[in-house]
């Protein structure tokens, strides 16, 4: 039910946080977007979300302010009773200087054109270190920069990660595709059966 009310695929734990400061602002949710409901993925690359969810975790939680607006922000949240809350304040209406990079994970976002914040969101992810090369298998893992296969397997250089059992799903324009994955979850628990979801975990 609270993922149906929202628009996006935020955990609500950060939909309430959300709500908690606007009431204490007077701003709006356009006013106050989280990363990850202004990007999505590509129809045609939609093998790749989990890999996209993964390198891009901690940057799709993060929630955008307009820096004139900061300081003003700060002093209202500051003592709210609220989940910890991750913001950036970014100059809005900027164009971007940065495009998506071929092979990287930034060539299977769509950006929300529409957005003053997507000038920035642009150039946060490409060509940064956080825009993984895409890489196939995982013997193609190897060397200094970040690579990221499509179960999600990351290394950067020795370091690396796995497993998605405890990944969620935050990047996307609507919850219609994760309202769809819930359902067929759902389903597959009824049937006693596992998800694709799960399998591919």
């Amino acid at each position: 039910e609270q993922v149906a009310k929202s628009k996006g695929r935020m955990p609500f734990r950060l939909l309430r946080a959300r709500e908690t400061i606007m009431a204490s602002t007077g701003l709006s949710v356009e006013d106050l977007p989280f990363v990850g409901e202004l990007l999505d993925i590509k129809d045609e690359h939609r093998r790749w979300r989990v890999a996209a969810e993964v390198t891009l975790a901690g940057l799709a939680r993060i929630m955008l302010v307009d820096e004139a607006r900061l300081d003003e922000f700060s002093v209202s949240v500051d003592t709210l009773n609220m989940h910890r809350i991750k913001f950036q304040g970014v100059h809005i209406g900027d164009g971007r200087t940065a495009v998506p990079q071929r092979g990287r994970i930034s060539e299977v976002l769509q950006f929300a054109e529409e957005s003053p914040f997507v000038g920035w969101i642009y150039d946060r992810i490409c060509g940064s270190s956080d825009d993984a090369q895409r890489v196939e298998s995982p013997d193609q893992l190897g060397g200094a920069a970040l690579k990221v296969t499509p179960a999600g397997q990351t290394r950067r250089g020795k370091g690396g990660a796995a497993g998605t059992a405890d990944v969620e799903p935050v990047i996307g324009f609507s919850n219609e595709s994760r309202l769809a994955e819930l359902d067929e979850q759902i389903r597959a628990e009824q049937a006693g059966t596992p998800s694709p979801r799960e399998i591919q975990a």
